[in-house]
């Protein structure tokens, strides 16, 4: 009995044994693939080629010049005719009227008109009624007359800029004022609109 258990046990043991042998070389097998892995991704890594300097600027120049849209022949365009004055958007000029109306800056917003003047812009009664307007809005109603006057030289009166006039007069409460206009806005051959009417006293 003894030695059948002595057996049976060496048995076990030696399987045991095997299994565990059998485990490890397995986890060798399996540890050695990665670090042959690592190895090639090591080799290819250190394969790949770093741009010179030189060309590195040139593509950062490139990808800037996608970004900013502008062509590298656009500087030397500028150089070709530095007496030639860019023209004004007037839109943004008018926005820009506007926005110092806003904020109670007469003095910018007639600044702005004098630069596009300067510009040679071709002047329309778009841009006098911004700036009436701007007077208007920094209730300054003695520029506004002045403006209007000037408006009338210009012959940029319209029937807008009597409009707005009305209006100023309006809320100042200055009535017989705005009446007088709405003669002279009919003397020039100006009809009063709905707007007219309803900011009209009656």
């Amino acid at each position: 009995m003894a030695t059948i258990a002595t057996s049976g046990a060496a048995s076990v043991e030696a399987g045991l044994l095997s299994e565990v042998w059998s485990v490890i070389l397995a986890s060798r097998a399996e540890l050695g693939m990665f670090v042959i892995a690592m190895v090639g991704y090591f080799v290819l890594f250190m394969q790949r080629t770093v741009p010179p300097p030189k060309h590195a600027a040139k593509i950062k120049a490139f990808a800037k010049e996608g970004v900013e849209g502008k062509s590298p022949k656009s500087p030397q365009h500028s150089k070709a005719s530095p007496s030639k004055e860019p023209s004004l958007d007037i839109g943004k000029q008018i926005m820009l009227i506007r926005n110092f109306a806003v904020a109670k800056d007469l003095q910018s917003a007639v600044g702005v008109f004098e630069k596009m003047e300067k510009a040679n812009v071709e002047m329309n009664s778009i841009i006098y009624n911004s700036v009436l307007d701007a007077c208007v809005e920094c209730k300054d109603l003695k520029a506004a007359e002045e403006w209007m006057e000037r408006m009338k030289k210009a012959t940029m009166t319209d029937v807008v800029s009597f409009n707005t006039l009305i209006k100023a007069h309006l809320q100042k409460g200055s009535f017989d004022r705005a009446r007088r206009l709405m003669e002279t806005m009919r003397t020039e051959g100006l009809q009063p609109n709905q707007v007219t009417l309803m900011e009209s006293p009656m």
